[in-house]
């Protein structure tokens, strides 16, 4: 968009009141560092952004490797679509064990460990108590899952 003359001479005007304030916050600034609580101030904000990046990166890291690593017992559908064009059905799932999310044709996902009522309120947290009312064999997390989905499917 452009801007008219008139524009132009107000935004100039602006232009050099805004330089001229951030010299003055800059002056302000550099007397403020000459502190010492300030100093430690800027020192301790700098470490806060450091470990709350890393505390981020860190979280990311754990809980994709946990959605990588599980073997996604139960899936619950989020959504179906069905491509006229193509002919094929997609489901979108979230996974109740890790909370992985994935879109991928119908079949890719295990049927006899989808649960297709999406009102079921509390899903993962009933998992967990199920989960842990079982073995905690790994070997077994498919076969709790299948059983866990029969439940779920057939009556709640």
């Amino acid at each position: 968009m452009l801007m008219t003359d008139e524009e132009i001479r107000k935004n100039k005007k602006l232009l050099a009141s805004l330089k001229e304030g951030k010299k003055e916050l800059e002056h302000i600034q550099e007397e403020l560092l000459e502190d010492p609580k300030v100093q430690e101030y800027v020192a301790v904000s700098s470490l806060l952004r450091e470990t709350n990046a890393r505390i981020i990166n860190l979280n990311q890291d754990i809980v994709y490797s946990e959605q990588e690593n599980c073997q996604h017992p139960v899936w619950i559908l989020l959504n179906e679509d069905y491509d006229s064009w193509e002919g094929r059905l997609y489901f979108t799932c979230r996974c109740v064990a890790c909370g992985k999310e994935k879109t991928d044709y119908a079949r890719e996902f295990p049927a006899d460990r989808i649960i297709y009522d999406t009102s079921i309120n509390g899903l993962s947290e009933k998992w967990e108590k199920f989960s842990q009312d079982c073995l905690d064999d790994s070997s077994l997390t498919i076969e709790k899952g299948k059983t866990f989905v029969k439940i779920f499917n057939g009556k709640h």
